[in-house]
């Protein structure tokens, strides 16, 4: 498909970026947390793709390329942004299943406070993140998508849960100390 687009077919592009579409902009949301925000950098990230698709060799490497263009998109904006102290929205986290009220309140509390300790996270931090551990991609494709080396990726994201733990720490301080008297799952 991506030899097709690369070759002017529309009908192969239109499916391209359809078949694309929403992992580049579940990518640009988790990054600019602000889902009209993440609209306008996956439409400028399909722009750039399309304009560098005829020079793009490696076809099995397609959506690391893509998830590239998304994250430096996303980057631009977001240093242009804090220039200007410009805040962005927060979107909420999918809530994982909750077991009992008690348990959902607890739950809602957490996943809000993650998702804005995430949102707070300068972008150096925040990228290794999502990409890591919301997409579950290696450290090498990181690194490529970020363009670091892996080694940067392993220390990057070793600060950002650092900071993560530390700031969900202040908000839950007994699940610091092992005072927790719920039953472990």
């Amino acid at each position: 498909m991506v030899r097709a687009a690369q070759q002017g077919d529309p009908a192969a592009m239109e499916e391209l970026i359809a078949g694309s579409y929403r992992a580049a902009y579940t990518l640009a949301l988790r990054l600019m947390g602000n889902p009209d925000d993440a609209a306008e950098a996956t439409q400028e990230a399909y722009i750039r793709m399309t304009r560098g698709l005829k020079k793009f060799r490696e076809v099995g490497a397609f959506p690391t390329w893509l998830f590239k263009i998304v994250s430096n998109v996303c980057m631009t904006e977001m240093r242009r942004r804090s220039r200007r102290d410009v805040p962005t929205e927060i979107e909420a986290m999918e809530d994982p299943t909750p077991l009992d009220a008690e348990d959902e309140a607890i739950g809602r509390m957490f996943w809000g406070e993650l998702e804005r300790s995430v949102q707070d996270l300068p972008e150096v931090y925040r990228s290794v993140v999502v990409l890591r551990d919301v997409y579950g991609m290696s450290g090498e494709e990181t690194g490529e998508i970020l363009g670091i080396s892996s080694g940067a990726v392993k220390v990057r994201l070793h600060r950002a849960r650092k900071r993560l733990r530390d700031e969900l720490v202040e908000h839950f301080p007994e699940w610091a100390s092992g005072d927790d008297d719920r039953e472990s799952a």
